[in-house]
């Protein structure tokens, strides 16, 4: 006789007793309504373990994601919480984390130029197995040129969904002539708003296996397209600081006044403008600022009723003061601002007080 074995509802398997002659044959009688009564238990056994089973390798998947997005999370908030890099190294330091822990080969970051054309301008591969030229000369062997895809096939799905993928799961005609002639196997790419404009693209891509991307794994792409947009709108910012401080240092030569510029943290001098140079004789530039007039912190060092409203909390600050190497008394005026790159410095006028 024969007891199946259920699991789930589906017959796996029969539990088969046999008997070989007639003695056998009347204990099999009194025996099977007891085999058919424990094939039912050790079913439902069977069926509970497995359902155990896949209950705890769903578990265990959710605490892998788990780990992997507070892993990702940190990776994010460190490069939100930066203040002493560059934001050009900001940006290739998560495109560096964010590949790693996403088990990409190559990590791309595409910005808009002045002629408005998306250039690679950061990358990353693993081990260093591509340089960027490389990289840039097999994406586009590919079709995949993403310096024209503000008018191209591609833009409107960036746009519009927010990202787009191309793997064994998102495989249209049109990703198949796309991912045919060049190395890269599969890629997830998000578009980067900069001030409100589509001014960037940042890509993930595979060479060696075809990734599947998951709904997690995008999201956080997504993400760290934020905290990109964060870095190149300060680059942004920046750049035109620059531009300004640039023409006013022109400007400056034209004035009948002294002026210099010193840096806040050690004193020295990074512009001093013609007619100062005249007044003293020489370039004033890259000398210590105090051989010619004292700063006020040290004026007023342990004056804290003087220090702290008169100095910590103006931009501007105004004083008269006896200038040795002139052997005059002058009006100055020091302004707080940031020099070329980014640095504290202040703008110093020199005024005789007679003119």
């Amino acid at each position: 006789c024969g007891a199946p074995i259920m699991i789930d509802g589906k017959h796996v398997a029969t539990w088969i007793c046999c008997s070989y002659d007639d003695e056998d044959a009347k204990k099999m009688e009194s025996v099977y309504k007891v085999q058919w009564q424990l094939g039912r238990i050790f079913s439902e056994y069977a069926f509970s373990s497995q359902i155990l089973a896949k209950e705890a390798i769903r578990a265990k998947s959710e605490e892998v994601i788990m780990e992997n997005k507070l892993q990702w999370q940190k990776i994010l908030l460190d490069a939100l919480n930066t203040s002493d890099k560059s934001s050009q190294q900001v940006i290739n330091d998560v495109i560096a984390q964010v590949g790693e822990v996403l088990n990409a080969d190559v990590a791309a970051l595409y910005v808009k130029d002045k002629q408005g054309d998306l250039d690679c301008q950061y990358i990353w591969s693993k081990n260093q197995s591509m340089s960027a030229e490389e990289y840039v000369t097999e994406w586009q062997r590919a079709n995949m040129k993403f310096r024209s895809w503000q008018n191209g096939q591609g833009s409107g799905k960036l746009v519009d969904k927010g990202y787009l993928v191309i793997d064994a799961k998102h495989m249209d005609e049109a990703a198949k002539k796309i991912m045919s002639g060049g190395p890269v196997k599969s890629f997830t790419a998000v578009p980067v708003y900069v001030n409100g404009n589509y001014g960037a693209v940042f890509v993930l891509a595979n060479t060696s296996i075809n990734k599947l991307w998951t709904t997690e794994e995008i999201e956080f792409v997504k993400q760290t397209g934020d905290v990109l947009r964060s870095a190149l709108e300060k680059i942004e910012s920046d750049d035109s600081v620059k531009r300004i401080n640039s023409v006013l240092l022109d400007t400056y030569n034209y004035i009948d006044e002294g002026i210099f510029i010193r840096e806040v943290d050690t004193g020295r001098v990074l512009f001093s403008n013609r007619t100062l140079n005249d007044m003293l004789g020489y370039d004033f530039t890259g000398k210590d600022s105090k051989t010619l007039i004292r700063d006020l912190n040290d004026t007023f060092k342990g004056v804290s009723t003087v220090q702290k409203p008169f100095l910590t909390e103006r931009k501007e600050v105004s004083w008269r003061s006896y200038i040795r190497q002139f052997d005059k008394i002058m009006d100055l005026s020091e302004v707080s601002m940031k020099w070329l790159d980014g640095r504290k410095a202040s703008l110093v006028i020199l005024r005789d007080v007679q003119d």
